[in-house]
């Protein structure tokens, strides 16, 4: 954990709030979709923002 960190609660449908700081700063949105995983026994979630697409569309050029 860090300064940044909050504790947050499940919902009985398993719904977290993610705190409003969180949100602004990875540009979250009301409708954003995000990926959810496990790895290393930990809940991954990356939020598919405009940000996040933008970085992923060079990943696919030839390259020459």
């Amino acid at each position: 954990m860090n300064e940044d960190s909050e504790i947050v609660s499940f919902s009985v449908k398993g719904q977290i709030v993610i705190p409003r700081k969180i949100r602004k700063a990875l540009e979250i949105e009301d409708g954003t979709r995000a990926l959810v995983y496990i790895e290393d026994n930990k809940i991954i979630l990356k939020p598919l923002t405009e940000r996040h697409v933008r970085s992923l569309r060079n990943l696919l050029k030839p390259t020459q």
